[in-house]
C-alpha cells in the first residue's frame, strides 16, 4: 500500500476512535417524545455526557446552562411552566443535540402496587365502554418494565405513548381511570407512569436506607445480605422480584428525581399476613420514597385492600381486616390519603375486583380533596365534567 494511503487509513482510523469515545449528551430514560411534564413546579432534567462538557437544555423559550460533573452526570431545573395542552420541544445541546417533541404540560402521576394496581383496563368490568372512549390525546401513558436489581439503577428506558384504545387496554385500569377523572375535573394534561408488579410485598418497594431505619425491618436486611450472598455465587443471579429492595432499586430510583404531582398506590395483599408490622414498613416505605424525591409533601394515596375472605363461622382473627386497619396507619403521615373500596367487592372470595373505574374515581376524588385544600377553596362542592359523579365534600387529609 502507497505510504500515502497508509497515513490517511491511519487518520482516519484515529479520527474514528475519537468520535467512538466521545459520549454523546444523552437524556434519562424517562424523557421521551409525547411525556407530560409536570405542571407549576421547578422540573429537574439530567442525563449524561462527556465529563466537563457544557450541556444547555430549552424548553418554552427558556434556557439552563450546566457542565457535567467529573463522572459524567449533569442536571439543571427548569423554571415552572404553566399547564397547557398545546405542545412544547425539550431540546438539549452538547457537543450534539438532543430533541424530544409532542411534550405536554400538565399533571404527573406515578401508579405502583401489586396486582390490582397492574390489573389491565381490558379485564375491567366496564372495559368495552370504557375503552370505546379511551381516545384521549391529552392522556399519556408509560410502563417501566419489571426489573429487580440488588443496587438502584442510575437509569431505565421507557416509552411514552398517546392514549388510545389499543395503548389503554394494556394499562393499568385504575391508574387509567384516576388519570381520565383527574383529566375531567381540572382541564389539563396528564401524563401516568405505571410502575407495578403483580404479587410483591410491600418490603421489596422499599429502599435500603428506610428498611435500616427501623429494628423491626432489621430481618429484611438480613433477607438482602442472603440474596446479594447467593447472586455472587452465581455466572448470571436472577434476582427475585420478592427480595427486599429490589423493585425500589430497578423501578423507582431511575425516575428519580422527575417532577411528580403524586403517587397512587394500591398494594398489601402479600402482606397480610405480617399486618402488625406493615405499620411501621408501609410508614418506612413512604417516607423514603419522599426523601428520594426531596419532597416530605410528595402526596401518597393509597388503596384500601378489597373485602376479601370468606366470613369465619366462629369468631376469631382476621388477617385482611386487620390489613385494612394496618393501612389507616398511613394516614398519620402528612398528605396522605385513602380510597375506601370495601364495598365495592361483591363476592368476599374475590381477589381482584373488576369494577376499578370506582377505585380510580375515589383515589382522584381524594386527590382533588387535596388540590382544593392546597388553594384554599371553601366550597364544598364541584363537579367532574362529563362524568356521572358529583364532587363529594373535600375533607381535608390528615395531617
Amino acid at each position: 500500500m502507497h505510504r500515502g494511503s497508509i497515513g490517511m487509513v491511519a487518520a482516519l482510523a484515529v479520527a474514528c476512535f475519537a468520535a467512538a469515545a466521545r459520549a454523546d449528551v444523552k437524556l434519562a430514560g424517562i424523557f421521551g417524545d409525547h411525556m407530560v411534564l409536570q405542571a407549576g413546579m421547578k422540573l429537574p432534567v439530567w442525563g449524561t455526557a462527556d465529563p466537563g462538557e457544557a450541556v444547555s437544555v430549552e424548553a418554552a423559550g427558556s434556557s439552563v446552562k450546566t457542565t457535567a460533573g467529573a463522572d459524567g452526570r449533569w442536571r439543571v431545573d427548569l423554571d415552572p411552566l404553566p399547564a397547557s395542552d398545546r405542545p412544547i420541544q425539550l431540546l438539549i445541546h452538547g457537543k450534539n443535540e438532543v430533541k424530544i417533541g409532542d411534550v405536554l404540560v400538565g399533571e404527573v402521576w406515578l401508579a405502583s402496587g401489586q396486582s390490582n394496581m397492574e390489573y389491565s383496563l381490558k379485564g375491567a368490568s366496564n372495559a368495552k365502554e370504557a375503552l370505546a372512549h379511551a381516545d384521549e390525546p391529552a392522556i399519556r401513558l408509560c410502563v417501566v418494565g419489571n426489573k429487580p436489581s440488588l443496587d438502584p439503577l442510575a437509569d431505565r428506558k421507557v416509552t411514552w405513548q398517546l392514549c388510545t384504545p389499543d395503548t389503554a387496554k394494556k394499562f393499568s385500569a385504575v391508574a387509567y381511570f384516576f388519570g381520565r377523572d383527574i383529566h375531567v375535573a381540572t382541564g389539563n394534561p396528564v401524563g401516568l407512569i405505571g410502575s407495578y408488579v403483580a404479587g410483591t410485598p410491600a418490603q421489596s418497594w422499599t429502599s435500603l436506607e428506610s428498611l435500616q431505619s427501623s429494628p423491626e425491618l432489621k430481618h429484611y436486611i438480613d433477607d438482602l445480605t442472603k440474596a446479594r450472598e447467593s447472586a455472587a455465587q452465581g455466572d448470571k443471579p436472577a434476582v427475585s422480584a420478592g427480595v427486599p429492595t429490589s423493585l425500589y432499586n430497578g423501578m423507582i430510583a431511575p425516575l428519580v428525581p422527575l417532577a411528580l404531582k403524586g403517587v397512587i398506590w394500591y398494594q398489601g395483599e402479600s402482606n397480610v399476613a405480617q399486618s402488625d408490622e406493615y405499620r411501621t414498613l408501609f410508614l418506612a416505605m413512604i417516607d423514603g420514597w419522599r426523601k428520594s424525591w426531596g419532597r416530605a409533601d410528595l402526596p401518597f394515596l393509597f388503596v384500601q385492600l378489597p373485602g376479601f375472605s370468606r366470613r369465619a363461622a366462629e369468631p376469631g382473627p382476621a388477617p385482611w381486616a386487620l390489613m385494612r386497619e394496618a393501612q389507616t396507619s398511613a394516614l398519620a403521615l402528612p398528605e396522605t390519603g385513602m380510597a375506601v373500596t370495601i364495598d365495592l367487592t361483591p363476592a368476599r372470595a374475590l381477589l381482584h375486583p373488576k369494577n376499578k373505574a370506582d377505585v380510580g374515581y375515589r383515589l382522584a376524588l381524594v386527590a382533588m380533596a387535596r388540590m382544593w385544600r392546597a388553594r384554599g377553596r371553601r366550597s364544598s362542592r364541584s363537579t367532574f365534567r362529563g362524568t356521572r359523579f358529583a364532587f363529594i365534600s373535600s375533607t381535608p387529609m390528615a395531617a
